[in-house]
């Protein structure tokens, strides 16, 4: 920040504010004058102006005061909870020059007392500087304030509570001064920071019991964090080791997405196991739900269609019980079904509603023959009868005891 100063005699001074753009991050920082951008981050600020100046020219014995242009500032970014922006002084709060300095007001002061053309305003404002945001502590401001102090004295801006990726947020700075002819000829400037830092995520990841109604204990308590380096992108979380249980099923891991009450054991979205690790990302909802799995304690005998089509529900088997498989419910055209192999291209091995002791989970897989080469048996057989006499009734036609011919046998053909 720069002012030049000058009377009717003489130049007193030119002041000039001159900011220095900063994003800040755990991984990365840059620093720039325009645009900055943090390594690994989507945070982002840019700068139109960063040289803020003025030039003073005193007119009567109570001082005047000047105000520069606005320098406008651009922030976005992806993080999930948003970012902090605040403005420090490099070293000093004074404006140095060559003959002496400005020192900052005192408090914060409408723009119309800073400037106002009275004794009061000489004696509490003359020979003093001040800056203007357009927002202090998240709030629209539009008075003149103090300057900021070095490092943690700093001033906060303002502070965001969601991801801004595609819209940037602006904000306005400007300086005023105020001076009379007894301020010191000469320039008086000074270099202030203006970051912006990727907002801490308080992360939770809750325990679900899963697509049942049934009873489960030993649910994990919730584990809960705080991503510390948000522009690294994403953060490892280690699950808690806990495994829940319940009756008559096994636990199966945690998924990301409830699954269906009929595939209670299949997960549509991540996999993740009791203890595992899960990769939480900063541009993502920091409250997560994962949900159990579960399977039979038993084990489990599927089938398998093999090149067919069709479908054979899997029976669950208690350890140590026997089961009679299924009936083949598959079919494949131009082959016939011949029963269950152990491996996809294996030999009969087992026939339908054959009855099985398993001893761990099974999958059967449907042996095909072709149509084709089937040998096929066709048996014709015909009966062969001998003549026999038989006595008619003359008056009704009927007849009356037949009796077969001596010579006439029944005969038996048979023939394939």
């Amino acid at each position: 920040m720069n002012i030049f100063v000058k009377n009717r005699q003489k130049t007193v001074g030119f002041l000039r504010l001159i900011i220095l753009a900063v994003v800040l991050g755990a991984v990365g920082r840059s620093w720039g004058m325009n645009s900055v951008f943090a390594t690994n981050s989507t945070l982002s600020m840019s700068i139109d102006n960063t040289t803020l100046s003025l030039d003073i020219l005193p007119h009567s014995t109570n001082g005047d005061f000047a105000k520069s242009d606005n320098s406008t500032i651009s922030v976005t970014t992806n993080n999930y909870s948003g970012y902090t922006l605040s403005i420090a002084a490099s070293s000093s709060t004074n404006l140095a020059g060559n003959n002496g300095s400005i020192a900052s007001i005192g408090s914060a002061v409408s723009e119309a007392d800073f400037s106002a053309d009275t004794s009061t305003a000489a004696t509490n404002y003359n020979g003093k500087w001040g800056y203007l945001p357009s927002k202090l502590n998240s709030s629209t401001n539009t008075s003149f304030q103090p300057s900021p102090g070095t490092g943690s004295s700093g001033h906060t801006l303002d502070i965001t509570s969601t991801a801004n990726a595609t819209t940037p947020n602006t904000y306005t700075l400007a300086i005023g001064a105020r001076v009379d002819s007894n301020t010191p000829t000469g320039s008086y400037s000074n270099t202030f920071i203006v970051s912006a830092v990727a907002n801490l995520i308080n992360y939770t990841i809750t325990y679900n019991k899963g697509n049942t109604t049934d009873t489960v204990s030993g649910l994990p308590n919730n584990t809960t964090g705080t991503i510390s380096d948000p522009l690294a992108g994403s953060t490892n979380v280690t699950l808690s080791s806990t495994t829940p249980t319940r009756s008559g099923k096994v636990f199966n891991g945690w998924c990301t997405v409830l699954p269906t009450a009929g595939s209670p054991d299949t997960c549509s979205g991540t996999t993740i196991a009791s203890g595992g690790t899960y990769n939480l990302n900063a541009a993502n909802d920091p409250a997560i739900t994962l949900y159990a799995m579960w399977k039979s304690n038993g084990y489990t005998i599927s089938y398998n269609a093999n090149g067919g089509s069709g479908s054979i529900t899997s029976q669950e088997v208690t350890p140590g019980s026997s089961v009679a498989l299924a009936d083949n419910a598959f079919t494949r055209g131009n082959y016939y079904f011949k029963g269950w192999a152990t491996t996809s291209g294996g030999s009969v091995a087992y026939r339908t509603n054959q009855s099985i002791t398993p001893t761990g989970d099974m999958t059967l897989y449907a042996v095909w023959g072709s149509s084709t080469s089937q040998t096929l048996y066709n048996i014709v057989a015909s009966l062969t009868r001998g003549n026999q006499t038989n006595n008619t009734n003359a008056t009704t036609g009927i007849k009356t005891n037949p009796t077969k011919a001596t010579s006439g046998v029944w005969t038996y053909n048979a023939s394939t």
